[in-house]
């Protein structure tokens, strides 16, 4: 199943792209703080569901990663969805990768293949350009 590209209603619009909440992805615990592992080329964060399970969302050929404190996160123009993992559609953080690609590779397409995963974790907010998406309990 690919659930990357399966998704809930309920987008919604922030900085010119669109989150659109992971279909089947657990709600996440509001009390935590995510565990990043880099295996190049895989990121892999763990945190907590709801119900305190352990999971683990693996991006698989990622090209960049970003985490910040929910404090400097500015939230979506319109309804914001916490402890959620989202994709960012049509993300302006992939259009920044992509002008700083061709500045060193003016012919690499790779970022064709991307997107842009947000996962809010307690008090930080994870994000992930990545090929592929995945999760599983731990």
């Amino acid at each position: 199943m690919d659930r990357r590209r399966q998704v809930v209603q309920g987008a919604f619009v922030t900085g010119g792209g669109v989150h659109v909440v992971v279909h089947g992805a657990p709600r996440l615990h509001e009390a935590q703080r995510p565990r990043i592992t880099v295996h190049s080329p895989l990121v892999e964060v763990e945190a907590d569901a709801a119900d305190e399970h352990v999971l683990r969302f693996s991006f698989d050929v990622y090209q960049a990663v970003r985490v910040r404190s929910i404090d400097l996160f500015v939230p979506p123009d319109g309804e914001f969805k916490p402890f959620r993992v989202v994709e960012v559609e049509r993300s302006p953080w992939i259009e920044e990768l992509r002008a700083d690609l061709a500045q060193v590779n003016h012919t690499a397409d790779f970022l064709d293949s991307s997107h842009h995963w947000l996962i809010h974790c307690g008090d930080d907010v994870v994000e992930v350009v990545a090929w592929e998406m995945s999760w599983c309990g731990v």
